[in-house]
C-alpha cells in the first residue's frame, strides 16, 4: 500500500499544470558577484535564483516559468538593478541572461570594490 501511495503522489505531481524552464544560464562577465532573483513583473513576488560569481557562467535548472514577461534583478552591496525580458527574447538567446555592465558601473560609481 505504501508503494501505491508513492506512485500516485509522483503521478499527481506531474499533473499540477505548473511549467518549468529546464535551464537558464546566467552569464556574469563583471568583476562583481551578483545575487540574481526573477519575477513575472516588478510588483510580483521575487524568487531567488543564484549568486552569480564574478567572471563566470552558471546554469540554473528547473526554474518556475514566469510567463510572457521575466524580470531579472541583480543585487550586490545594497545596490540592485533589474532588466525585463520577454519569454521570446529569452528563447532566442538560448535562455541565457547576461548581468549588464551598467550593474558593475553603478557599483564602481558608489565606491564598491570587487571581491578579492
Amino acid at each position: 500500500m505504501g508503494l501505491s501511495a508513492l506512485l500516485v503522489a509522483l503521478l499527481c505531481a506531474g499533473c499540477s499544470g505548473e511549467r518549468f524552464v529546464e535551464t537558464i544560464v546566467i552569464d556574469n562577465p563583471t568583476a562583481f558577484n551578483a545575487n540574481v532573483d526573477v519575477a513575472a513583473g516588478e510588483s510580483e513576488a521575487w524568487m531567488g535564483l543564484i549568486t552569480a560569481e564574478a567572471n563566470s557562467e552558471t546554469a540554473v535548472e528547473q526554474i518556475y516559468d514566469q510567463g510572457s514577461t521575466w524580470v531579472f534583478r541583480f543585487s550586490y552591496s545594497g545596490y540592485e538593478e533589474s532588466i525585463e525580458l520577454s519569454r521570446a527574447e529569452l528563447a532566442r538567446s538560448g535562455w541565457r541572461v547576461t548581468v549588464p555592465e551598467s550593474f558593475a558601473t553603478a557599483l564602481r560609481e558608489r565606491g564598491v570594490l570587487p571581491p578579492p
